[in-house]
């Protein structure tokens, strides 16, 4: 069971979106218009007849919201099956590398952004311009210690901004570590969204190893 969950989670992630997908706990996916996420339920019109009636499923059934703009609703994003998160730590990396660096912007300098990439388990952040020619500053950081998820900074719906208070790796040999404040610009307050989310469940999965 979870080998088909995670196969349609990663498929319908990665894959071209022309609709939302809503991917059950059982692990199968529904093409959609989603309408609304509630409290409770998910309400959706059906991709091939969105003119027809509005259906809803209970949140407790779906694990996750894959949308046509390749944002994601993670539903239950602790979900366990024999005690594995349901998302695995390479599954999860890959999700914050692609949304790094297709949404990223420096703070205070809208004409850079960053681009993300995984050194073992260390998140490496290199800012570059828009030209993508690289900088010389770049970051090393370690979410197996988060001091503090912020809740995201929203400027505008194209605009926000993420604050983490996580471990910064300073030195060559990996093993100098202090207390910093990252700030990520992201385009797209969903976007913003999505990648926090990712960043929280990164960082359980790496406690959980």
């Amino acid at each position: 069971m979870k080998t088909a969950i995670l196969f349609v989670l990663v498929l319908s992630f990665f894959v071209a979106h022309s609709q939302d997908i809503i991917v059950k706990e059982d692990g199968t996916s529904i093409q959609a218009k989603v309408d609304e996420i509630g409290i409770d339920v998910i309400k959706y019109h059906k991709f091939d007849n969105l003119k027809g009636p509005v259906y809803s499923i209970n949140k407790k059934d779906v694990v996750i919201v894959n949308f046509e703009n390749g944002t994601f609703e993670l539903i239950k994003p602790n979900v366990e099956e024999n005690g594995l998160l349901l998302l695995s730590l390479e599954e999860t990396k890959d999700v914050i590398v692609e949304y790094i660096n297709n949404y990223s912007f420096v703070y205070l300098d809208e004409n850079k952004k960053y681009i993300a990439s995984f050194e073992d388990d260390l998140l490496r952040l290199i800012i570059v311009n828009e030209n993508e020619k690289k900088a010389n500053y770049n970051l090393l950081f370690d979410f197996f210690n988060v001091y503090k998820f912020v809740e995201i900074d929203k400027r505008t719906n194209a605009k926000a901004y993420l604050n983490i208070y996580v471990s910064r790796v300073y030195n060559k040999e990996k093993d100098k570590r202090s207390k910093d404040k990252l700030v990520l610009g992201i385009r797209g307050f969903n976007e913003a969204k999505s990648l926090l989310k990712a960043l929280k469940h990164f960082n359980v999965l790496l406690k959980g190893n």
